[in-house]
């Protein structure tokens, strides 16, 4: 069975809406369009209670249609399909009909309460209710539409054959299946306010449940033509302040490079210098070490590398209690860091050690 949904189109030149058979929203994605062959249909009623000379006859209703006729009272619902326009051609429960077919249905409503529109197709019973008789006619078609961005852009209805047709009937002519779709319509129209509103949505009701019906009997086909949408975010950008952003980006590309030129031309001369009386070995053999000796690596600022005497640090107990950081220097000791164990900087005068 193919999956499938009813849906309504409205035509701009055909004031009766058409019903068709289309693929679920479930199964249709919202960037995908295409071009499709179904089947829809048209139905149009009205109400015909005086044209079948419907009458109260004591505790019954009676009506009197060309080649449709009976009593209503016990009875609440009576249906027959014909041939023709004028009613005089029915059609047997398994026979078969044209394009289009005709309804017919005499109906017995507000037993329960309620009212019916004001209209004199409508006639009171003796027992309470109200009893009408609606007519009908329904034509199938072939359909082929658009289905674009998630709406109908093309919509060709072209009248199906009498085949095509007599399956769309017998799903409805040879079963009660429907009937109870269509009884529910009936009831929840008659909150109309006219006869013809209330005609007009039993109409839609009974298209909707004919196709809906008869939905089994389709096998499932291609699409005729098919494609894909995607979706690109652009965005409308005026010439000059795309200009002006590409020219400023270009600057900071250029200052970019400048800057960097500089840098490397100064880091080959003070900026050298500068890094290495900066960092820790610098820092100490500016303060141990020689002063104002031209070298040519930092290593070479400390004594040690340069063959000198050299002073050395020593920690020495004090009198005091306590160490004491103490420079020795060609034989000479000097004081020059806070004793070790005390709170605050003492000054020394180099003493003689032995």
């Amino acid at each position: 069975m193919v999956l499938t949904r009813v849906y309504t189109h409205y035509s701009d030149n055909d004031p009766v809406p058409y019903t068709y058979l289309g693929l679920p929203v479930s199964l249709s994605s919202a960037d995908r369009d295409y071009t499709a062959k179904t089947y829809g249909a048209t139905t149009n009623c009205e109400l015909i209670s005086s044209k079948c000379n419907l009458r109260s006859v004591a505790a019954f209703d009676r009506y009197d249609c060309p080649a449709f006729n009976g009593l209503l009272g016990s009875e609440l619902w009576a249906e027959q399909y014909f041939r023709d326009e004028t009613m005089t051609n029915n059609i047997a429960r398994h026979g078969t009909t044209t394009n289009p077919y005709y309804y017919a249905a005499a109906v017995v409503v507000g037993q329960s309460g309620g009212g019916v529109p004001n209209s004199t197709e409508f006639v009171g019973m003796l027992q309470g209710g109200d009893v009408f008789v609606l007519g009908c006619h329904t034509t199938i078609y072939d359909v082929e539409y658009d289905r674009f961005n998630q709406s109908v852009s093309r919509f060709i209805a072209t009248r199906s054959n009498n085949s095509a047709t007599n399956i769309r009937y017998s799903a409805n002519g040879y079963t009660l299946d429907g009937r109870y779709a269509v009884q529910q319509a009936v009831a929840a129209a008659t909150f109309s306010e006219t006869a013809q509103e209330f005609a007009d949505k039993v109409a839609r009701a009974y298209g909707k449940v004919s196709l809906a019906i008869a939905a089994g009997s389709l096998e499932k086909q291609p699409a005729v033509a098919i494609q894909s949408r995607e979706m690109t975010l652009v965005a409308r950008v005026t010439t000059t302040p795309l200009i002006t952003l590409i020219v400023v980006n270009l600057l900071y590309v250029v200052c970019g490079f400048v800057f960097a030129v500089v840098a490397l031309i100064a880091s080959r001369h003070e900026a050298p210098d500068v890094q290495a009386r900066l960092n820790i070995a610098g820092i100490v053999a500016d303060r141990c070490g020689q002063q104002g000796v031209e070298v040519a690596s930092t290593e070479e600022l400390f004594e040690e590398y340069a063959r000198i005497d050299n002073r050395r640090v020593a920690i020495e107990r004090v009198s005091e209690g306590g160490y004491e950081y103490q420079l020795r220097r060609r034989g000479r000791l000097s004081i020059w860091q806070n004793p070790i164990g005390l709170g605050k900087v003492r000054p020394h005068s180099p003493v003689n050690a032995e």
